[in-house]
């Protein structure tokens, strides 16, 4: 898909779908002990939103997730965004680095 980066990494059995979308946010409390952390927190950077490319047999239980979790891999999800178009502009705008 694209030129975009694929991670491994593990989600609910519930959301371990191919396409399905979550925002991976900051670790629980409870997360810091898991044998699973690094792979399941900090493979993945906070506040992006990640899509499902990959889902694999391998599951784990896990105490925030009520079945388990899967081993997926995971790519970062293309966002859709409205923008007025007075506000678009072209990159680099000329003159916008030079000094006065």
């Amino acid at each position: 898909m694209d030129d975009k980066e694929a991670t491994i990494t593990v989600v609910g059995l519930r959301q371990s779908k191919t396409g399905f979308q979550f925002l991976h946010e900051k670790p629980l409390a409870e997360c810091a002990s898991c044998r699973l952390y690094q792979v399941c927190m900090t493979n993945l950077e906070a506040n992006r939103v990640y899509e499902i490319i990959e889902v694999r047999e391998k599951h784990f239980p896990c105490s925030s997730q009520e079945e388990g979790v899967r081993v997926v891999k995971v790519e970062e999800a293309d966002r859709e965004a409205a923008i007025y178009p007075k506000f678009v502009f072209p990159f680099p705008v000329p003159g916008f680095w030079s000094k006065p």
